[in-house]
């Protein structure tokens, strides 16, 4: 039902004694929100409630040097804030993707809200940004080769939710939360030029934080790790480079066969395997069936820690479900 390209990352995996190995890949989950604010549906607008305020300066650190910013960016942050909101309220397939308004004076009334947001949209939902604020520091981490630069951005975030219909408060919600930045390594003597590119930087923090705080109130897409088990053989190899490669239907094809094989280890490895395809397709009931004959013929400590996993996705499916039923 909430299909998403898979991710694929291949880590060497080195034959070694004719021992299996492991190949890992990343594939993109929906996960539900950590505090939903929604139990059905709704179509939700977005509105930035946030001025700059008529002294704009603020000190940040670099370097463990204070230094004075003069410069008037608190709505252009809250703005790229709601930027990131909006695009993982839109990825979720959940919610309709409404355009990020920006209120023309502060402190509108609710109704006065409701008549600029009617003019494109009719949602169920309003999003208010009342209030942001971020501090940044960048620092130097040396390494064994250089260094790296870090710049680290704590933020925080009001957030109020309206019912249209009901013309009325759901709640409200001050978020303080810590983001970073991490940059190639450099020297220390580069590091003294990634002040320059400090804005630039600071953008990319604010809608992290944004996405991170739409992720706590709405399901979010998050990538994670997936194993598969190669047995020191062709055919193992063979589908598990094709699985890397995203050609699930000619790997199945292999481990169909491998699971028949006498060896038990290697039927066993076919049949995770085979589970790990399962959940991709979403039958989450089938690649448990798979996980546990898997380990009827080869107990290994990754089957029960996948099984929970499985477990897990069921929960987060039917979760999804009633968030889909109708009244």
């Amino acid at each position: 039902m909430f299909l998403r390209k898979t991710h694929i990352i291949l880590f060497a995996a080195l034959l070694i004694c004719g021992c299996s190995t492991n190949s890992y890949l990343t594939i993109d989950v929906l996960k539900p929100a950590t505090r939903p604010v929604l139990q059905k549906t709704a179509d939700v607008a977005l509105i930035t409630d946030v001025f700059n305020p008529e002294k704009c300066g603020q000190y940040y650190i670099f370097d463990r040097r204070n230094v004075y910013d003069s410069a008037c960016r608190v709505r252009r942050h809250a703005e790229i804030f709601m930027e990131g909101v909006q695009d993982v309220v839109a990825e979720s397939q959940f919610f309709t993707d409404v355009a990020n308004i920006g209120l023309l004076e502060k402190n509108m009334p609710f109704s006065d809200m409701l008549l600029l947001v009617s003019q494109d949209v009719n949602p169920d939902i309003l999003l208010v940004l009342s209030d942001f604020k971020i501090k940044d520091e960048t620092y130097f981490a040396p390494s064994i080769y250089g260094g790296y630069g870090v710049m680290r951005g704590i933020f925080v975030a009001s957030l109020g939710f309206y019912d249209v219909a009901e013309q009325s408060l759901i709640g409200q919600k001050t978020l303080l939360d810590t983001v970073h930045w991490v940059s190639e390594e450099i020297s220390p003597y580069e590091f003294t030029y990634l002040e320059s590119d400090r804005e630039s930087i600071l953008q990319y923090l604010v809608y992290e934080s944004g996405k991170k705080t739409a992720a706590y109130f709405f399901p979010a897409w998050t990538s994670v790790t997936r194993v598969l088990i190669v047995a020191p053989d062709n055919e193992s190899q063979h589908a598990a480079e094709a699985a890397l490669a995203g050609a699930w239907e000619r790997a199945e094809y292999f481990w169909e066969a491998l699971s028949k094989e006498k060896n038990k280890k290697k039927q066993s490895a076919a049949w995770f395997n085979r589970a790990v395809y399962q959940e991709i397709n979403e039958d989450f009931e089938t690649a448990i069936e798979f996980v546990k004959r898997a380990d009827a013929l080869h107990q290994r400590k990754i089957h029960r820690i996948y099984l929970e996993v499985l477990e897990q996705r069921i929960t987060m499916k039917q979760q999804f479900e009633t968030l889909l039923s109708v009244d």
